[in-house]
């Protein structure tokens, strides 16, 4: 796992930093292409790792986690009040969950847990100094809503049997997590202004849940020896579009 996040995050890196020296080494000079105070509004879409943190196999034993690549979109809306600082808020939904494999009892188990949540993230943000191009870092709270919840538990190929009165292969499980989360955001980058009205942001965003994934009643069913608390998490690529008013 901390070798995917770390070759993902690498990778990012890389792509930022190259549009950014791109951008800030261009002969077009514009007067309009400094940055002031503006409002914009746009969309954006995100290319995540997602994970959970502490699986829940319900007693049974754990599997390996396998690398989970999933999308998220949003509508956003932010305010640059001077040249540094400004703040962003998004309307998303975004695809998470994780994806297993290994073995149990000697015999080899897939499984796939697909969560959709509804975001809404409010972040403050810092800015470099520059014309065209400028780093960004920012940061805040995210409400995510679950929306659904489905899984895919076989084990040799069928569906695996009841644990413990557990049905651990049931297909919808939205009731086994809680409907609501509460997540620290980070995300940094370039934000690029071509012209007078058009914004561009290509940075990484990271999302980890504080709260409990799991919800209440199952916190307790089958510990794995101990219960540990269950957290989201991803770590992805964004990509910005916006308009300035």
């Amino acid at each position: 796992m901390k070798k995917n996040l770390f070759t993902l995050l690498l990778l990012a890196f890389a792509v930022v930093t190259s549009v950014a020296q791109t951008s800030d080494t261009s002969n077009v000079k514009r007067k309009d292409s400094v940055f002031t105070t503006y409002w914009y509004l746009g969309a954006g879409g995100n290319f995540n790792s997602t994970w959970i943190i502490n699986q829940n196999t319900y007693g049974e034993p754990l599997l390996d986690s396998k690398f989970t690549p999933n999308f998220g979109f949003n509508v956003n809306f932010g305010f640059d009040y001077n040249k540094h600082f400004g703040f962003k808020t998004e309307l998303g939904y975004a695809m998470l969950g994780q994806k297993y494999s290994g073995s149990q009892y000697s015999l080899p188990v897939t499984r796939s847990i697909s969560l959709s949540y509804f975001t809404l993230p409010i972040m403050i943000r810092y800015r470099t100094a520059g014309k065209t191009a400028k780093f960004y870092i920012m940061a805040g709270p995210e409400l995510m809503i679950l929306l659904s919840a489905t899984q895919v538990y076989q084990r040799n190929g069928v569906d695996a049997p009841p644990f413990n009165g557990i049905d651990v292969s049931q297909k919808n499980i939205k009731g086994r997590y809680t409907g609501a989360a509460g997540c620290a955001r980070v995300d940094f980058g370039v934000q690029l202004k071509p012209s007078r009205h058009l914004l561009i942001d290509a940075g990484i965003s990271t999302n980890y849940e504080v709260t409990d994934l799991n919800g209440y009643a199952w916190r307790g069913k089958g510990v794995n020896p101990v219960y540990k608390i269950s957290h989201d998490l991803y770590v992805g690529l964004n990509v910005g579009v916006n308009y300035i008013f």
